[in-house]
């Protein structure tokens, strides 16, 4: 049975969700790396002689290509046991946290990112609070 038709098939399905799975989990840490090498700037920790927008800007297109990445992943991960995760409340808290990472990114981040170049943790965090409560959207 192993070394037959469903055993071959069920064997190709193991080892392509394995496949799935592992570019999934390295879309995740290059996903990580971005929004780290991002901070880690701003904070003047690393990469001191280039311009925050700079590393800002490389970074986001990385973080466009894992974003992308892990949404393709994670559809067909989540095809295989979609009616087991729809009843997953750790499921949804997952998927609202990504998507709140997600506006974080694009509608609160690369805003700070283009005011700040090195001002250190302080500044970052009072111009980061500003924005926040500037964008009346972001409070509802």
């Amino acid at each position: 049975m192993r070394f037959g038709h469903i055993g071959v098939r069920q064997a190709f399905q193991d080892v392509l969700f394995l496949l799935i799975e592992i570019v999934h989990l390295l879309a995740w840490t290059l996903l990580g790396g971005t929004l780290l090498a991002t901070d880690l700037r701003l904070l003047g920790v690393v990469l001191r002689d280039v311009p925050s927008k700079v590393v800002a800007d490389n970074a986001h297109a990385w973080f466009k290509l894992a974003l992308f990445t892990l949404l393709v992943t994670g559809f067909f991960m989540l095809a295989g046991v979609a009616t087991k995760c729809y009843h997953n409340f750790y499921f949804w808290v997952k998927m609202t946290a990504l998507l709140t990472g997600i506006v974080f990114v694009f509608a609160i981040m690369f805003y700070v990112v283009g005011m700040v170049d090195g001002a250190g943790l302080l500044e970052y965090h009072r111009i980061l609070i500003t924005a926040m409560l500037e964008n009346y959207g972001f409070l509802l």
